[in-house]
């Protein structure tokens, strides 16, 4: 066990080495964007709270990435909608059972994600501000057995690498934990090494640092019990292993906002936005030192020219000397431009704002530098929510193979193996793999082409109807209503499957066929009543 702490440590040390240059960039933009969560890029012990780096002097990033992370949790991750759904195998979209378990599936894992000991929305909203800050966001999903536990980590912790694929595999996480923390969570599973025995006994907030391993199993070993994927925890101090253990997927997932390929890190708003950044604190604070100056200016005294010490308190009486003529004292004006200074400063601020896509987050016109158009409709302002939403779509893309995904598959599996979702019909478990689609209205505005094609389409066949009623032949009506119903993500449970649609219009024609008789039956009883009126009406003449 020792060999394979050593070699951990090692590797450790080459993984720093890869994020090393990446640090200083961290350091800059939490400074000025979420210092919150930068402390521990320059001091490793500091696990929470701001750190004492570039006073702030402007506090529109810290706003815009506010508005970013709360617009990418309620565009995609709402608690206050169904996000997603599954959708099966093409060949068994038509069966009614398969619809109804997978509704099942998705109502309970929406369950399990929105309950409040589950902390994913509160770890969502988390990682977003990572992601806007620093480019990368790193999450974990824990199986508790009775529940589903999501912690977002903070990034100066963590250090990853990728595989083949470029995807992210491989987590080293590096914290501190008090030894009264790590009595709680592995006292019970092993024995605690000396160090940390002693401290329990005599000063149990004590700190100490702690690295936990997760990557894909190279070898079978008595602690992962041939799982897919590792997990050790061992303390710096001493090498002593805390825990090993083995998942059968992976547990954690590190994601990029955007990235250069061969790069391991990646790059966010944060990263386009640090010239501004810079830019406006400085000009900033420049500004307060002019505004300053021309409200409370710095003043000239002629020599000797007072009994008493010139004061520029209010209310204070300074006295002349007799005698003395003209302005003894009198202000010093800088001549600031002020309105240029406010000129660079907005610009500045506009840019920050575009950088972390708030005009695109934010609902439009209301706060955003530069302003928007009061004047739109609702429809117009939806249409060009939609088509800025597009500019994203690169990045959102990134964003569910790296994410939401990935984290929707740990949840399925772990709620499936723990019984809370039924088994899935035999049909399903022979015919392939389920598909997980994206309901949120940022997924649904990149989606959002399909429906409207066929919109313009029947929009166009409408007016040729009235001299071409064929024309209409060529829409296949129902085949309208459920790809309708599957682009608006309706639930299976209100559409008919195809046996009863046409169980519907079989009855509907037997019932059109009887009324067809019975009015075949009446019309030929009258017609005779009368034929037999009329021959009598001939014999009485």
């Amino acid at each position: 066990m020792e060999e394979r702490v050593n070699a951990l440590v090692k590797e450790l040390e080459h993984l720093k080495a890869i994020r090393s240059p990446w640090e200083k960039d961290w350091r800059t933009i939490g400074d000025l964007v979420l210092s919150r969560r930068s402390g521990g890029f320059s001091d490793p012990s500091i696990n929470n709270g701001p750190r004492n780096g570039t006073t702030r002097y402007d506090s529109t990033a810290n706003r815009a990435l506010g508005i970013f992370s709360a617009g990418l949790h309620s565009s995609l991750t709402s608690p206050a909608f169904y996000w997603f759904d599954l959708e099966p195998p093409e060949e068994l979209k038509l069966d009614h059972d398969v619809a109804l378990w997978i509704d099942t599936a998705v109502n309970i894992m929406h369950a399990a994600m929105n309950d409040p000991a589950a902390q994913f929305h509160s770890a969502a909203n988390e990682f977003y501000h990572d992601l806007g800050a620093f480019g990368t966001g790193v999450i974990t999903v824990e199986d508790r057995q009775t529940s589903i536990l999501f912690r977002s980590h903070y990034l100066f912790e963590c250090y990853v690498a990728e595989n083949a694929d470029g995807l992210v595999d491989t987590l080293f996480r590096v914290f501190r934990w008090t030894a009264y923390q790590i009595d709680q969570q592995y006292g019970r599973k092993a024995a605690l090494p000396k160090i940390v025995a002693e401290a329990l006994l005599n000063e149990p907030r004590k700190p100490f640092t702690v690295i936990h391993v997760m990557r894909p199993a190279r070898e079978f070993t008595p602690g992962n019990r041939g799982k897919a994927y590792e997990s050790i925890v061992f303390m710096e101090e001493g090498g002593h292993v805390l825990e090993e253990s083995g998942f059968d997927d992976q547990a954690f997932f590190a994601t990029r906002w955007d990235r250069e390929s061969g790069e391991v890190y990646g790059y966010g708003p944060g990263h386009v936005a640090k010239p501004d950044l810079l830019a406006v604190n400085a000009a900033a604070k420049d500004m307060l030192t002019a505004v300053q100056k021309a409200v409370d200016p710095p003043v000239e005294a002629e020599h000797d020219a007072f009994v008493n010490a010139v004061s520029l308190n209010p209310g204070y009486i300074t006295y002349r000397k007799s005698g003395s003529t003209g302005p003894a004292i009198s202000a010093i004006h800088t001549n600031a431009d002020i309105p240029a200074g406010n000129d660079l400063i907005e610009r500045r601020q506009k840019a920050i704002w575009l950088a972390f896509f708030a005009d695109i987050f934010q609902t439009f016109g209301a706060e955003t530098p530069g302003g928007q158009n009061p004047y739109m409709t609702a429809y117009e302002t939806q249409q060009r929510k939609e088509e800025k939403m597009l500019l994203v779509g690169p990045m959102i893309t990134r964003l569910q193979t790296e994410f939401l995904k990935p984290v929707l598959n740990r949840t399925f599996k772990i709620l499936l193996r723990n019984g809370r979702i039924p088994p899935p019909p035999d049909v399903l478990t022979q015919n392939g793999k389920l598909r997980v689609n994206f309901t949120g209205p940022l997924s649904q505005a990149l989606r959002v082409s399909p429906m409207n094609n066929v919109q313009r389409w029947i929009g166009g066949l409408i007016p040729l109807a009235d001299r071409e009623p064929g024309v209409m032949d060529v829409l296949d009506s129902e085949a309208y209503g459920r790809q309708t119903a599957e682009w608006h993500n309706v639930a299976a449970s209100v559409v008919r499957s195809p046996e009863k649609v046409a169980k519907i219009r079989t009855d509907r024609t037997a019932l059109q066929q009887q009324q067809f008789a019975l009015q075949a039956d009446a019309s030929l009883a009258s017609s005779m009543k009368d034929a037999s009126v009329a021959a009598k009406n001939q014999g009485m003449a």
